[in-house]
């Protein structure tokens, strides 16, 4: 037989479908076909694996967001319910005392104020107020009028200044009066005024108003500091002057707030002191603008001074130590 003359045919071979059966009907260890087995995702096309991964890491922020916005709302809440039930006296940042009085409103903070020290110009010293009135209604009968300012004694003030070189012009302008000097009887002394810094607390006086009534006080005493080498010149320059006293008028508007505090409290000794010493700062700064002298412009300095004095004294009878 010539093979080389022979043709062969090749058919594919024919694959019997197959036919799957229940577990239970199955032999023991027979496998599903591959065709039959569960197409896992690690099996899956790699771009669909992409797409799929990404998908889910792009939603991966919604639980991080949705826990801070829960943890910041219960927190709000929880300020909110502490605030809300809170004490309105326990956020007081201010130290209190009690005056031990009873039925007297005694809860105040701890206050400052400030300390002076000037030289003064003295014509006079008596032992009791009497005395000392009829000693200045002396002077006065020669245009000087004396202030009264109570010590261990009674003494008689015409000037002061910020130390004996300041003040020579108060003493100029004495000698010009030399006669009521020598009529008295009474010779010039200068010398040392200090009001100590006083610290503590005000009976009677709520916190707040008590820090605005110490505030006031401190904006006066530097008005006074400042007014002191004005009064001792012989013609103060106007700008400064003008400067100086609208700084007069700006502590009159807010001394009102603490004219009510004093009035509100029953302090009205204390009240009649702060009303004098804006009186007479604003009789300063008249008598400065006005030109009418030094020892005009001195006499109402000199009582504001006494006045502060004094009502700090009032208001602090005891300092903190």
């Amino acid at each position: 037989m010539d093979k080389s003359r022979m043709t062969f045919t090749f058919r594919p071979k024919k694959e019997s479908p197959v036919v799957t059966r229940e577990l239970r009907d199955r032999r023991p260890f027979e496998y599903k076909a591959r065709s039959e087995r569960k197409s896992f995702i690690r099996n899956a096309d790699p771009r669909k694996k992409r797409d799929l991964h990404s998908e889910i890491m792009g939603l991966t922020w919604l639980m991080p967001a949705a826990l801070a916005a829960i943890t910041g709302i219960t927190l709000g809440l929880g300020v909110l319910f502490l605030f809300k039930h809170a004490d309105p006296e326990s956020g007081a940042s201010v130290t209190t005392v009690n005056s031990g009085q009873p039925g007297a409103n005694a809860a105040s903070s701890i206050q400052t104020f400030p300390g002076l020290d000037l030289v003064a110009y003295q014509v006079g010293v008596y032992k009791d107020h009497e005395s000392a009135k009829k000693g200045a209604a002396e002077f006065e009968k020669f245009g000087i009028r004396p202030v009264l300012r109570n010590s261990d004694k009674v003494q008689l003030f015409v000037g002061l200044a910020v130390d004996k070189t300041q003040g020579q012009t108060i003493a100029d302008a004495l000698q010009q009066n030399a006669g009521a000097l020598s009529e008295a009887k009474a010779p010039l002394y200068v010398k040392e005024f200090k009001i100590p810094q006083r610290k503590g607390a005000m009976t009677g006086i709520p916190a707040k108003e008590a820090a605005n009534l110490a505030n006031v006080l401190a904006q006066a005493v530097q008005i006074m500091k400042d007014g002191v080498p004005l009064a001792v010149e012989k013609t103060p320059k106007k700008e400064k002057v003008e400067v100086w006293s609208q700084r007069v008028q700006s502590l009159v508007r807010q001394a009102e707030i603490a004219r009510k505090s004093l009035e509100k409290a029953g302090k009205k000794g204390e009240l009649t002191r702060l009303d004098d010493m804006i009186q007479q700062l604003q009789e300063a700064s008249a008598s400065m603008t006005q030109g009418k002298g030094i020892l005009e412009a001195q006499r109402s300095l000199v009582q504001s001074v006494v006045d502060y004095e004094e009502l700090t004294v009032k208001l602090m009878p005891a300092t903190a130590p």
